[in-house]
């Protein structure tokens, strides 16, 4: 059962601590949260995508990077099951509800990101394109990169600055806003999940 021992209900006690004071935390790969299996199937299938290149300089909400949809947004229509299958996946479950207490999530958009040299996330562009949801949380794959931190702030509290590995979860709460600063060199990889509480209706309610 995951979080069973003490050290594990004392580590996510102090993840929940962190994610409601700062409104984001990190998750290191060696607490392995998913299976090893599970981040080779993230990996490979990924490599797999087509990728669509987003780019908008020039404007007021620039942004450069190359994207592949997984579930498209608030459509039923799933695009790579077994990606998605990893998303929602028993250990996911798990740790959304260790991490927010939600029992039942639904994921709003799911997709693949791919930053190369040069490309980044803005500011003005995130908080146009990724509001909405109660949390997002972003799975960082496998790929070598210099640059490409992740900013993530919270109105009124000094911004968190993360440069995630291969196998890192970073959680933030829907206040936040994100930002990826310019890729130096290699590529950056990571499959980014919106979530919102999944409300389930009693059959006595329907009718």
């Amino acid at each position: 059962m995951l979080f069973a021992r003490k050290k594990d209900i004392d580590y996510i006690d102090s993840l929940k601590e962190t994610l409601s004071s700062e409104g984001s935390c990190l998750l290191p790969a060696n607490n392995l949260f998913l299976a090893v299996d599970q981040w080779k199937t993230l990996n490979y299938m990924v490599d797999k995508l087509e990728y669509k290149k987003i780019y908008k300089r020039g404007t007021q909400t620039p942004v450069s990077y190359k994207a592949s949809k997984i579930k498209l947004p608030k459509r039923h229509a799933i695009k790579d099951k077994i990606i998605y299958d990893v998303v929602t996946s028993i250990q996911m479950t798990s740790l959304v509800r260790a991490l927010t207490g939600i029992n039942h999530f639904s994921v709003d958009r799911c997709e693949s990101h791919l930053c190369e040299e040069g490309d980044f996330i803005s500011i003005d562009w995130a908080k146009k394109n990724l509001g909405g949801s109660h949390y997002l949380f972003c799975l960082f794959l496998d790929g070598s990169y210099t640059g490409g931190q992740h900013i993530i702030s919270k109105p009124g509290q000094t911004d968190n600055i993360y440069s995630p590995k291969s196998g890192d979860i970073v959680v933030s709460t829907c206040d936040c806003f994100h930002e990826v600063r310019p890729v130096i060199s290699g590529e950056r990889k990571h499959v980014f999940i919106s979530i919102q509480p999944l409300i389930r209706i009693s059959p006595d309610r329907e009718s």
